[in-house]
C-alpha cells in the first residue's frame, strides 16, 4: 500500500475566480521489480480522497547508486497517467469558472499527463529510521499542457516538486 498527500490549489496563488482544489489524500498500491541490484522498474496507482477525487498512476525506472555508509541515491524517468476527474480538477475550466476568470471553457480528458525525471535520496539512521528527500521535474503533456490555466501568466508546462521526510519501519506480528 501507498499513501500520499497532494496539496491542491489555492485560488490566491492562481487566477481569481478559478476556485480552490482542496488538499487530497491519495491511497493506492505499487509494484516494483529489481531487474538487477542497480535497476528497478516501478508502477503505482492512487485514488484521491478529498480535493481531486481522481485516479493517478506513475510508471518509472530507476538507476540506484549503491549504499555508501547508509546513503543511497536513485534517479530515473517517470510518466504520469491520470483520469479525467484528476485532470479536470487542476486544468479544466467549466462555464462558471470561465465567466469569473474570462478564460475560455476548457473540457479535458484523461490520459498521459506528464513525463519527467525523479531523483531520490535515502539516508539510513538506524535499522528502522531513515531520512528521505526527493526532487522531481515533469513536463505537462496531453490536455494538461494546453489548458488556458497552464498557458496563462501564472501557469507553466514545466512542473517542479521537492520534499523531505522521515520514514520509520515497523513490523506487524
Amino acid at each position: 500500500p501507498t499513501l500520499h498527500t497532494h496539496p491542491g490549489r489555492d485560488e490566491e496563488d492562481a487566477i481569481p475566480g478559478i476556485g480552490d482544489v482542496g488538499t487530497t489524500v491519495e491511497g493506492g498500491a505499487f509494484v516494483e521489480s529489481f531487474i538487477s541490484p542497480n535497476f528497478r522498474l516501478r508502477g503505482e496507482v492512487r485514488k484521491g480522497f478529498g480535493g481531486h477525487k481522481g485516479v493517478v498512476g506513475d510508471v518509472g525506472a530507476d538507476f540506484i547508486m549503491g549504499s555508501l555508509d547508509g546513503f543511497q541515491l536513485s534517479v530515473g524517468p517517470r510518466v504520469r497517467i491520470a483520469n479525467r476527474r484528476y485532470v479536470r480538477a487542476f486544468y479544466g475550466i467549466n462555464p462558471a469558472q470561465s465567466a469569473l476568470t474570462g478564460l475560455p471553457v476548457y473540457d479535458v480528458g484523461g490520459g498521459v499527463h506528464s513525463a519527467g525525471l525523479l531523483a531520490f535520496a535515502n539516508y539510513r539512521l538506524s535499522n528502522r529510521l531513515r531520512i528521505q528527500a526527493y526532487g522531481r521535474y515533469d513536463r505537462l503533456l496531453g490536455d494538461a499542457k494546453d489548458s488556458p490555466l497552464v498557458l496563462s501568466e501564472v501557469g507553466s508546462r514545466n512542473q517542479y516538486e521537492a520534499g523531505i521526510g522521515i520514514a520509520y519501519s515497523f513490523r506487524v506480528r
